[in-house]
């Protein structure tokens, strides 16, 4: 999404079944923002923490997508706080979206 690409995910064919439900994930969040930027340009990309894992990128038709990359919440200007391993998005009409990605261990 920082860049205006759609996802690449790879996997080997035989693993196409179990795959099937992060596709439809990936399509669901990257698809809107994809058919936004797609034919809009990059104008900025910078770091927005010193670590690095906070991304801002803006594209000319006014979308801005903000990640964290990493597993800890951290705070950007206007103190919007970007949860771990999640993403803000202005899309072009102004409306917000925003979410987080969980990662799990089920033990049994």
């Amino acid at each position: 999404m920082l860049f205006g690409r759609g996802t690449t995910i790879f996997f080997a064919p035989y693993e196409f079944e179990g795959m099937r439900p992060m596709i439809k994930m990936a399509q669901k969040l990257v698809s809107p923002v994809h058919k936004e930027t797609f034919f809009s340009e990059l104008l900025k990309h910078e770091y927005l923490s010193a670590d690095y894992k906070v991304q801002r990128s803006r594209f000319s038709n006014g979308t801005e997508v903000v990640a964290n990359l990493g597993p800890v919440a951290q705070k950007i200007e206007g103190d919007i706080s970007i949860p771990g391993y999640g993403y803000r998005i202005t899309m072009q009409d102004g409306s917000v979206k925003n979410g987080h990605f969980e990662v799990s261990l089920i033990a049994e």
